[in-house]
């Protein structure tokens, strides 16, 4: 059995335990009483979990969209599926804003908050409430990791590239701190990361 339990924080429903969102100083367990829980990513006021079988779920506030389930941004206090993926997921990260996350294909989209373009879908920057797919269409994509503004992901070549952000050189391009809408590689063309 793989319960999952959140605990601290829940002024926008983000311990998903479908209670009326009063902080827990112990463990308690998220709502639908599922026992095939893989791997938790914690966000900004949100969390997002993945199912042994692929399916993806988030809960907790929805301002920006980052629950990504096509919804009207109400934030929600228990597990709701992500739109346009049953049992497609491998990997999720959340983001203080904003969530990306890889198929079982290798293909990896975002959603959220798109602030300094840190979706990647070289869109004009514009929140997205649903999966959007990362610029490029690259089918190679290994590991991502979302961070406050900005995400870096590897390729199943040990290739890096982030995007978002780039106030203070968090992208590693050697840019003059150019935020960027689609992914940028990190300086070094390195293979071994």
């Amino acid at each position: 059995e793989r319960r999952l339990y959140c605990f601290g924080s829940d002024v926008a429903g983000q311990l998903g335990n479908g209670g009326d969102n009063t902080d827990a100083a112990v463990p308690t367990e998220v709502a639908g009483g599922r026992t095939d829980w893989a791997a938790v990513s914690a966000g900004e006021f949100f969390t997002c979990a993945r199912t042994t079988g692929g399916d993806l779920f988030c809960w907790g506030s929805d301002f920006f969209g980052q629950l990504g389930n096509d919804g009207d941004n109400t934030d929600v206090g228990e597990p709701v599926e992500v739109a346009g993926g049953d049992r497609f997921w491998a990997e999720v990260s959340a983001g203080n804003e904003h969530v990306c996350a890889r198929s079982r294909a290798g293909r990896l989209f975002c959603w959220g908050h798109d602030g300094s373009g840190r979706l990647g879908n070289d869109a004009e920057i514009a929140d997205q409430d649903r999966p959007a797919e990362v610029a490029g269409g690259s089918t190679d994509w290994r590991k991502v990791s979302a961070g406050m503004f900005h995400t870096c992901a590897l390729t199943t070549t040990n290739r890096l590239f982030c995007f978002g952000i780039d106030g203070a050189g968090q992208l590693g391009n050697g840019a003059p701190f150019t935020d960027q809408a689609t992914p940028v590689e990190v300086a070094g063309s390195t293979t071994n990361w």
